[in-house]
């Protein structure tokens, strides 16, 4: 899917589903999950957990916490959320995406 820059910014949740076709996911030596592919509305770059920013309410420990594995004990399945930056604004300043995010659901 080639990216469309047409797509308007919308600030919305897509939902959640597990991990999509085209889509990888790894984790690191402390057991937290990153993810990452085409954004399902613009077929951008998206990748997930998002990198907290001093505005947003998510903290880097916050991110830390909700993603290690004694905080998802339930059968190694991981959440995580995951946002569209593909870089371009679609009509909203500033905005570095679609506005689109959803949570990835991650078997390990």
């Amino acid at each position: 899917m080639a990216h469309d820059e047409a797509v308007k910014f919308e600030a919305e949740s897509l939902g959640s589903g597990m991990l999509p076709d085209g889509w990888s996911a790894d984790v690191d030596v402390t057991g937290i999950v990153t993810v990452s592919g085409p954004c399902p509305t613009c077929g951008g770059d998206a990748w997930g957990p998002p990198l907290p920013t001093p505005e947003s309410a998510v903290t880097a420990e916050s991110l830390v916490v909700a993603n290690r594995p004694e905080s998802q004990p339930h059968d190694q399945l991981r959440r995580v959320r995951a946002e569209c930056h593909c870089g371009f604004e679609h009509g909203n300043d500033g905005a570095d995406g679609c506005g689109r995010w959803w949570m990835v659901n991650v078997r390990l």
